[in-house]
């Protein structure tokens, strides 16, 4: 496996020389910094960090004031050994833990202890106590006894052993309790992290510790900078209110900021007092230019010339009156008028119809006449024609009176009514096109004002328009008006509008120079007031600039402090490549081959001056690419490796570490496992008998470095049996339940009694191979043993090996027929042992066993 190369080019030793070499490279307030973590081999405390940000703040003339200089640092005495090794002797009194019964203890070995039991029986507690205590990365959340109700808070003894000295620690619960965060636990939660994870290191030597506490203080650096910036960054701009948009201090103040050129508005501010005085003088003439009555004279004049343009309108329109003529055209109609009626009172009575020809029936017949000419039935009413609207036949008289409708709608009469009514409205359209009322009502409020001679002969005038209107309105004859008074009062109006219009255009020529000095002298008076206001206010806007400069230099300042953090990264990743990484992937790479693991790639990505470790199998995650048993012992090799970079013998606690791994892997296992008990303590919670007595037989010649523990749920959870071997089948205790089973079944009958009978002669089956195993051939290979105890074969007595086997054999092979586990001939399923059939075996067997082991045997 390639792995990187340390650097060719380094000048120092360790990692505190680094840190002293780069900090020897930065700015003042860094030194010290760092030389403040290295003095004190932590992380900077608060005052530390308000001191080293004071400096930062001097140093960068962000404060007043000039920082004292500090010199380079040199290399301190390295710092004193990691503390003593450390050792759990006693676990006790645990309660409010999963369901775990009371009153357990477990004494631990400095060496291996061994915790065997199977799924549910109580391990997972015990291993969960162990788990808060360290703070593990996996730790899980103790409960009480979810199923009783149970609501006590956690509770354990603990006994252990620093440096010789023994303690014991009352626990209720705490996480992460030193000496005990030393501890390094392997369970199957943690396998995906040290397979897949970027995964930093639970453990970091103390020299490699100091960037991350100079990387901490540099950040804090940065947050006092920021938050400096906040509390003192100007929010808004509060002056432009003061200031007139008229004036030029209003164009400084709106930019009002951190490139203010606070000299030039200082000179703004700077107003002579003499010219103090000139403000009220200033101020009055605004005044008295604001207060314009000009505009009110020119309405008054556009009052003035509508009026009399209106009167010369109404005056030419009487002048152009030709009231002979109109009077002529209104006889005219009157005589069509009664021709035409008289036409029609005729025609009404010819036809001798009831009635007289009002306007409704003269209209009907026009409207039909109408419709003739719309048909273009010229000859009609001709004989033989049909009616146009009944469509019946018209006979001889029906013929004639239509020809009578027909000549009463084509009478000339209703010509020249129609003539003579155009030939009023001709003549009458100018007239009546004056506004005579509105102008009459003008002309009385403006003669109220004073005696006027030309508003009273207006006001005949229009009185005179005003009758003729309704006369022309009327279709009546209109009275005669003097011509020449006419054309005078025109000529005269005329007159007087025209003047009006010189007036109009005087008074706002004299407007706009008003306006013109009103802007002058309004753009002076605010120029100068604002001066004078900006001269008052100048101290708080001076603050106000300078805040925003601090800000603006101090963000310039803070954008740079990364580069020093990436520049810290970088001279950490060297460190870390040199020592740390390079120390786990020597040990990383050993545990691999020691448990047969499979070849992964080590990468080593720093980041903000800490050392992590990732896996790649090619570019792939481990986990897409290896078996389950391959990332078990990948993450066994990575656990071991980063537990053995602790300069002190802390304990390793693995739970259940062989999970999906072949026979030949959990051989490989418990060798690895055996061999870190040579030098530390090693506890192992399992549930895999093989891997338990795997561990035992490689202790089997030195017992007191090893101890075994069953953990059982009879008659409880977590029930702890301190024993040398995880066999529960012996022959005492075998043989006490066959005796039971025996005694139970002469007291009953029927299905009960046969359940009985079945279960004694499983029992029976079970005495059978724990006999074989322990008595006849003494212990010599035993199950789930994978050695052979040579020194117990001369135990064998092989004289006697026929005769008990000719016992022993048929009552085993009766027993495997009769229980569920194995089948049995058709012609015997339905024959049953009795209780004395039963009784029977059982008494040969243990003849046959005794005749075996007799005189000594």
């Amino acid at each position: 496996m390639e792995q990187t190369a340390p650097s060719e080019t380094l000048s120092v030793t360790s990692a505190r020389d680094l840190l002293v070499e780069w900090a020897n490279r930065q700015d003042g307030w860094v030194r010290a910094l760092v030389g403040e973590v290295m003095a004190t081999q932590a992380a900077l405390t608060p005052l530390a960090e308000q001191a080293v940000f004071e400096r930062y703040l001097l140093e960068k003339g962000l404060a007043d004031g000039e920082a004292e200089p500090v010199e380079p640092l040199v290399l301190p005495d390295a710092p004193a050994a990691e503390a003593n090794d450390f050792f759990v002797t006693r676990l006790a009194e645990v309660s409010g833990v999963n369901a775990l019964a009371p009153e357990q203890e477990i004494s631990f070995n400095t060496a291996l202890t061994v915790l065997f039991g199977e799924n549910g029986a109580g391990k997972t507690g015990y291993a969960r106590i162990l788990k808060s205590l360290a703070a593990v990365r996996t730790a899980e959340d103790i409960l009480g006894d979810v199923h009783s109700g149970g609501t006590g808070s956690p509770h354990a003894t603990i006994e252990y052993a620093l440096g010789g000295v023994a303690t014991e620690l009352d626990w209720a619960g705490e996480s992460g309790v030193p000496p005990f965060t030393s501890i390094s636990i392997f369970d199957s939660p943690c396998v995906m992290l040290h397979v897949d994870e970027d995964l930093a290191y639970v453990y970091t030597p103390a020299d490699l510790a100091l960037f991350p506490h100079v990387t901490a203080g540099i950040e804090r650096v940065r947050d006092l900078l920021e938050e400096r910036r906040t509390a003192t960054r100007p929010s808004g701009n509060s002056f432009l209110p003061m200031f007139s948009r008229e004036s030029a201090v209003y164009a400084s103040i709106e930019t009002l900021g951190a490139t203010t050129d606070l000299e030039a508005l200082g000179k703004l501010a700077d107003v002579p007092q003499e010219e103090v005085g000139t403000l009220p003088t200033l101020e009055t003439q605004v005044q008295a230019l604001q207060a314009n009555t000009i505009p009110a004279q020119i309405t008054v004049a556009q009052s003035s010339k509508e009026r009399y343009q209106a009167l010369a309108k109404a005056a030419r329109a009487l002048s152009r009156l030709d009231s002979d003529a109109y009077n002529q055209a209104v006889e005219t109609a009157r005589a069509a008028e009664a021709a035409y009626a008289t036409a029609r009172t005729e025609l009404f009575s010819a036809a001798a119809l009831d009635g007289e020809g009002d306007e409704t029936w003269q209209t009907f017949i026009l409207a039909a006449d109408s419709y003739r000419e719309h048909l273009a039935r010229h000859d009609y009413p001709s004989p033989g024609d049909s009616c146009l609207y009944c469509r019946q036949d018209l006979n001889d008289q029906s013929l004639e009176l239509l020809r009578r409708y027909r000549t009463f709608a084509s009478d000339e009469s209703r010509r020249r009514i129609a003539d003579a009514k155009a030939m009023m409205g001709t003549l009458s359209r100018e007239i009546l096109s004056v506004e005579a009322q509105a102008l009459q009502e003008d002309l009385k409020r403006e003669q109220g004002q004073g005696s006027d001679a030309v508003l009273a002969r207006g006001l005949a005038l229009v009185t005179a328009a005003m009758d003729i209107q309704e006369a022309c309105r009327e279709g009546r004859g209109v009275d005669q008006f003097d011509r020449a008074e006419a054309d005078g009062l025109a000529g005269t109006a005329d007159g007087r509008a025209a003047t009006a219009a010189e007036t109009i255009a005087a008074l706002q020529a004299k407007s706009g120079e008003r306006a013109e000095a009103l802007a002058k002298a309004a753009k002076a008076y605010a120029q100068l007031k604002d001066r004078i206001t900006l001269g008052q206010r100048l101290a708080a806007i001076t603050d106000h600039v300078n805040a925003a400069r601090w800000d603006s230099r101090a963000g310039t300042l803070a954008s740079r402090i990364p580069n020093v953090l990436r520049s810290l990264t970088e001279t950490s990743k060297v460190a870390s490549q040199d020592l740390l990484n390079t120390d786990f992937s020597t040990r990383f790479q050993a545990e691999c081959r020691a448990l047969r693991a499979p070849e992964v790639a080590l990468e080593f990505p720093g980041r903000r001056g800490q050392s992590a470790r990732r896996k790649k199998v090619t570019s792939h995650k481990p986990s897409a690419v290896l078996s389950e048993g391959e990332q078990k012992v990948i993450a066994l090799a990575d656990f071991l490796a980063e537990a053995a970079l602790r300069l002190t013998a802390a304990p390793l606690v693995f739970d259940d570490p062989v999970n999906s791994l072949d026979y030949r892997r959990i051989h490989e296992v418990a060798d690895r496992v055996a061999r870190l008990a040579a030098d530390r303590q090693v506890i192992v919670f399992t549930h895999n008998i093989w891997f338990a007595t795997e561990l035992l037989a490689r202790f089997e010649g030195d017992l007191g470095r090893c101890s075994y523990y069953a953990i059982t749920d009879e008659p409880a959870k977590g029930v702890v049996t301190r024993g040398t071997h995880p066999r529960w089948d012996t022959l005492k205790k075998t043989r006490g339940r066959i005796n039971d089973v025996i005694q139970s079944a002469k007291s009953t009958d029927g299905e009960t009694r046969e359940a009985l009978l079945e279960r004694g002669y499983s029992l029976i089956r079970t005495w059978c191979e724990i006999a074989v195993e322990t008595e006849l051939l003494a212990s010599v290979t035993q199950r789930y043993q994978a050695n052979v105890s040579m020194t117990k074969l001369s135990q064998i007595r092989g004289d006697r090996l026929d005769a008990a086997t000719a016992v022993i054999m048929p009552i085993f092979e009766k027993a495997c027929r009769i229980i569920d586990g194995h089948s049995q001939p058709l012609e015997t399923l339905s024959i049953r042992p009795t209780s004395d059939e039963l009784e029977g075996d059982w008494k040969a067997l243990q003849e046959a066993l005794a005749a075996y082991k007799a005189d000594g045997g």
